[in-house]
């Protein structure tokens, strides 16, 4: 038996286990592998591998900021992304390599408004616009997914779900399919006030219930289907520091992360195992103290971490061993500076990735973490070829 004569799934599995320039080269092979390697279904497969990604630290009505973590990757990923930075999108959620977006400059006249939506690849360029929906005031919580179906065609759904209300017993969910390019409408029962943007996995949007403290999922490819997940033993809601969109997934895994009572002391970090139709079960994978940490190039990075009051957050796609604290603080009058560093937890090391100032106004009151956003743009490994 040769390669040729396996079954193109374990090809797959094959082929996707070796370094990117293999790959690259595997294409003229035959026609056959060029096929197999070209389609979506085996690029996407090869993302979760190998990703290589970008961080994306969005100011809400102002700027997007692009922070490559492979700093070879900065002046492509720059250029590649020129054209949404130079647009006036926002930035409302992220999968893989696609982006969700609106139009920043939308203005909202009275209660009800039309929102026009985008799903961008700002590495392909291309930028398909949805049908507009009319929503009832703001502050929706919002939902972004896709999956590769048949004949390899990439099915994705838009979910918004209004603000909660203690008075109603249930809510209407707006759906977007795009294999019918409509929107259509469920009720569901209201499942609580929680954060703003979902995050996909295993076909599923999963929030997370600050004041209820606990997992909820909703179903986009089925709405009738929703539930909760309870929160980890160790994770007191009501006692850690909230971080801004907790969840993140790495490796495959869902994971939840809070900071202890005290920000600038630690976090803790648990991981969702053993899942299945029925639930999972939350594992503690790391417990972080920043006075453990070091940092050889940088020694005065613990003074940074303190300086920031509201660190965000953002999950290494693949290494389990490496998060990202972004820190966004004032370092005079009219500047801000923004800091991404890179924590290994397991070599207990810090490293700054990106650091630059900003001179602008900006009023003080408005100086909060809610306006700053992290999104979390993984693109084709092969980029390092080109």
């Amino acid at each position: 038996m040769t390669l040729d004569d396996l079954h193109e799934d374990i090809l797959v599995e094959i082929l996707i286990r070796l370094p990117s320039k293999s790959v690259f080269q595997c294409k003229s092979v035959s026609k056959r592998w060029y096929s197999i390697i070209s389609t979506s279904y085996f690029t996407n497969r090869f993302y979760m591998l190998n990703p290589s990604f970008t961080l994306l630290i969005q100011r809400s009505f102002y700027s997007i900021h692009v922070v490559p973590t492979d700093p070879k990757l900065k002046p492509l990923i720059s250029f590649k992304f020129k054209e949404i930075v130079n647009k006036p999108f926002m930035v409302q959620a992220s999968c893989n390599d696609l982006l969700l977006c609106t139009y920043s400059n939308w203005p909202v006249i009275d209660q009800f408004h039309m929102i026009y939506y985008y799903v961008v690849n700002p590495i392909a360029h291309t930028c398909v616009g949805l049908p507009p929906v009319t929503l009832l005031g703001t502050g929706y919580r919002i939902g972004f997914i896709y999956r590769y179906g048949n004949h390899d065609q990439l099915i994705y759904r838009v979910v918004l779900i209004p603000p909660f209300s203690d008075k109603l017993k249930e809510t209407k969910v707006e759906i977007f399919a795009s294999e019918t390019g409509k929107w259509s409408n469920s009720v569901l029962p209201c499942p609580g006030n929680f954060d703003r943007r979902g995050v996909p996995y295993k076909n599923l949007l999963f929030w997370w219930d600050s004041e209820g403290g606990r997992l909820i999922w909703f179903d986009p490819y089925n709405s009738d289907c929703c539930g909760f997940f309870e929160h980890p033993e160790k994770l007191d809601p009501f006692q850690g520091h909230v971080i801004k969109d907790p969840l993140g997934v790495c490796h495959g895994c869902l994971r939840l992360c809070q900071f202890l009572k005290n920000p600038q002391e630690g976090l803790r970090l648990w991981e969702i195992k053993d899942y299945d139709d029925k639930g999972g079960k939350w594992y503690l994978e790391h417990e972080m103290y920043f006075n453990e940490m070091v940092s050889l190039k940088c020694p005065q990075l613990l003074q940074h971490i303190n300086r920031s009051s509201h660190p965000m957050l953002a999950y290494h796609p693949k290494d389990k061993d490496i998060i990202y604290l972004i820190l966004i603080f004032w370092a005079f009058p009219g500047s801000e500076q923004r800091m991404v560093i890179s924590c290994n937890m397991r070599t207990k090391t810090l490293e700054v990735i990106h650091d630059t100032q900003s001179i602008f106004y900006f009023p003080h009151h408005l100086r909060t973490r809610h306006l700053f956003e992290v999104f979390t743009f993984v693109h084709p490994p092969v980029l390092s070829l080109l």
